[in-house]
């Protein structure tokens, strides 16, 4: 099931993980969705494939109400601001993603994006 988002286990070097706490002291949404956002908090996650840990199905989210059920409770203002997040989202994903590939594009592109990947750009940019 590659569905379901889950925190049952991460594995992360010390830099990381202290990059994590720095990022994760506003938390504001799962911390499985706060670990997955590397355009935001600079941590790129690389995934095992089988996975060494399965998250079992008889432990349910208590992140709640999810889906089509939110969705319809939502109001046309919060559909619509979810979306402009979620568009946001996906150009500053992008753009973090062009300038790991190019790092010539870290001064250009560094500059809209959050600080923590900003700084991981730049320091991938001066390794190569």
């Amino acid at each position: 099931d590659t569905h379901v988002l889950g925190g049952c286990a991460y594995l992360m070097r010390l830099p990381a993980a202290q990059t994590m706490v720095a990022y994760a002291r506003n938390i504001s949404r799962p911390i499985d969705q706060t670990l997955d956002r590397f355009w935001e908090n600079g941590i790129l996650p690389y995934v095992v494939r089988p996975f060494p840990v399965r998250q079992h199905p008889e432990f349910d989210s208590e992140i709640g109400l999810r889906g089509k059920e939110a969705y319809l409770k939502e109001q046309p203002s919060d559909v619509v601001l979810g979306r402009l997040r979620r568009a946001r989202d996906g150009v500053n994903k992008r753009m973090f993603r062009a300038a790991w590939r190019r790092p010539g594009l870290v001064n250009v592109v560094g500059v809209v994006l959050p600080p923590l990947a900003r700084s991981s750009l730049h320091a991938y940019a001066r390794a190569q």
